[in-house]
């Protein structure tokens, strides 16, 4: 019985790491995803839109997700 108990209190340790693990990972993307709103919201919505006309100039937006996909190519991605 003692040793069932130990298995059991190892086995939900192990899931109990694993599981903060991928909290912890989606904190870390939840953090990323509303820098980029915010920087888009910025550099976008706001601060690329033509005072005359009120239209969003279309250079401004087709660089910055140039600029997004190049920075997204250069991270290595590491597979644990």
């Amino acid at each position: 019985m003692s040793r069932y108990i130990y298995i059991t209190v190892y086995t939900f340790n192990i899931l109990r790491c694993f599981l903060q693990a991928i909290i912890e990972e989606a904190d870390m993307r939840l953090g990323e995803t509303k820098k980029s709103h915010y920087e888009f919201e910025r550099d976008i919505v706001k601060g690329a839109v033509n005072p005359r006309t009120n239209k969003v100039i279309a250079e401004k937006v087709t660089r910055y997700f140039e600029d997004k996909m190049r920075s997204r190519v250069s991270v290595p991605i590491l597979c644990t």
